[in-house]
């Protein structure tokens, strides 16, 4: 197992260096790379931390593979940190099980991706790895470093309040923990991560709680709820982590519950709570499959603790389970580089639902774009096409849009009384400029082509107010 999950690590790294530098931004990406260009205590959408990260990773270049440089750097280190942790507390057979595990979940593939995500599940591991340093030694200083990189992990996405709540679910449910109850130790752990924090409240009292409002009706509409919505978010995580591998984890969990081994439940509370969350918010909105990615590497963790002390569950479960992830990651690796599924002859709508047809497209329309002689401003659909836009275009072209960040930003912009509206059409379509009530005279469509077929249409208008 030594030897496969090295081995493993060292083909991965290389598969999301070459899709680093063969794909072109994500919109999401091109989104965050406008953050970073503009730094701020916190944003719209997300704390700051992902701005952070990509403004020192393009200092001094912003090409593609500059943008999303330290998801390669906390892939290793996130492999190392979590290999010791589980050596530490368990053995070695089960450390390099569970980077194993987490690695072929078919949800990490696209870890190379730079969102909020990356430096939370980052900044989840060392949180973990110092807080069960502090309940095994009590010693001060882990109980520092605890409350530093939950400061962090909240810096990156405001999912990182579960691993909060779950260090004192720890001190509640494990009779071992109690004791740190009477002690000043995590108190000081957690005012230093409010303190870390603290900016971005500063940041949402002064902009009229904007993110926290967003945040809390995006994940809680108001709206009659439904069973279903819940029994599609389990079926999406069954997926995430690789459908057979994934039943086999939700058994584990369902059983690690009620082992009575200390360390089994600490990574039982930090593996269930954000699944168990989402599950009830998803009664009202379907959580998104990243949403509880922070208690993933300890659903790792569990998994091959259970296949080590099972070794005839592992010798029936692990291969058959792994070889199936491992086929899809790969796949998906694959399709996204060479486009090698032939989707227009299972169904021709899958040629646009092709969720890999977001790294392409973009650039190639923006050149165009920039070769039209375009004399008023340009309004875009929505904040994606704009941040693709700005990050691929060399004039420097005069795009407006004024929701989300750009609300923010453009509060004090009105839109011009003649511009272009763009807006494309792919699986899905962006609203026109008749839905938006302009005044519109249809210009001409582009369409971007992937392996000789259209994977998105670009619709160019003039209008007026």
């Amino acid at each position: 197992m030594k030897y496969l999950t090295i081995g493993l690590i060292f083909i991965f790294l290389i598969l999301r260096i070459i899709s680093s530098f063969r794909f072109e931004l994500h919109p999401d990406e091109a989104y965050y790379w406008l953050w970073s260009q503009r730094l701020d205590f916190s944003y719209f959408d997300h704390p700051p931390m992902v701005a952070y990260i990509i403004k020192l990773t393009t200092l001094f270049s912003n090409e593609e593979f500059f943008v999303r440089f330290s998801s390669f750097i906390f892939y290793i280190i996130f492999n190392f940190v979590f290999y010791n942790l589980v050596k530490k507390f368990f053995n070695k057979e089960t450390a390099y099980l569970t980077i194993f595990v987490f690695n072929i979940f078919p949800s990490n593939s696209l870890g190379f991706i730079i969102t909020p995500d990356l430096p939370l599940i980052f900044f989840t591991i060392l949180f973990l790895y110092f807080l069960l340093f502090a309940f095994e030694k009590g010693k001060f200083i882990y109980w520092i470093f605890t409350g530093i990189f939950g400061g962090f992990a909240l810096l990156s996405k405001y999912n990182g309040i579960l691993l909060i709540i779950c260090m004192f679910l720890s001190m509640i449910f494990i009779k071992e923990y109690r004791k740190y109850f009477f002690s000043y130790h995590p108190y000081i752990s957690f005012i230093i991560s409010f303190l870390i924090f603290l900016p971005v409240i500063i940041w949402n009292y002064s902009h009229n709680w904007i993110s926290f409002k967003y945040q809390f009706f995006h994940g809680l509409p108001q709206k009659s709820g439904s069973l279903n919505n819940i029994i599609t978010y389990i079926a999406g995580q069954v997926t995430a982590l690789g459908i057979f591998l994934g039943i086999i984890c939700f058994y584990v969990l369902f059983r690690s519950i009620s082992i009575k081994d200390k360390k089994i439940k600490f990574f039982s509370i930090f593996a269930v709570l954000p699944i168990l969350f989402f599950a009830i918010t998803s009664y009202k909105n379907i959580a998104e499959m990243n949403w509880p990615l922070c208690g993933y590497p300890a659903v790792a963790l569990l998994v091959a603790d259970y296949f080590v002390n099972k070794q005839n569950f592992k010798k029936i479960f692990l291969i058959p389970s792994s070889i199936f992830c491992l086929i899809i990651v790969f796949i998906m690796y694959l399709h996204g580089l060479f486009r090698i599924i032939p989707l227009e002859k299972i169904n021709p709508t899958l040629t646009l639902t092709d969720p890999t047809n977001w790294f392409y497209g973009w650039k190639e329309f923006v050149l165009v774009l920039s070769k039209e002689n375009l004399e008023y401003p340009i309004v875009t659909t929505n904040h994606q096409l704009i941040s693709e836009i700005l990050y691929y275009s060399d004039k420097k072209l005069n795009v407006f849009y004024k929701e989300q960040q750009f609300e923010i930003w453009n509060k004090d912009k009105n839109f011009a009384e003649k511009f272009y509206f763009i807006n494309y059409e792919s699986d899905v379509k962006t609203p026109s400029p008749q839905q938006k009530n302009f005044n519109s005279q249809f210009i001409k469509s582009y369409d971007v082509l992937r392996r000789g077929y259209i994977i998105r249409t670009y619709n160019l208008y003039f209008c007026k107010k």
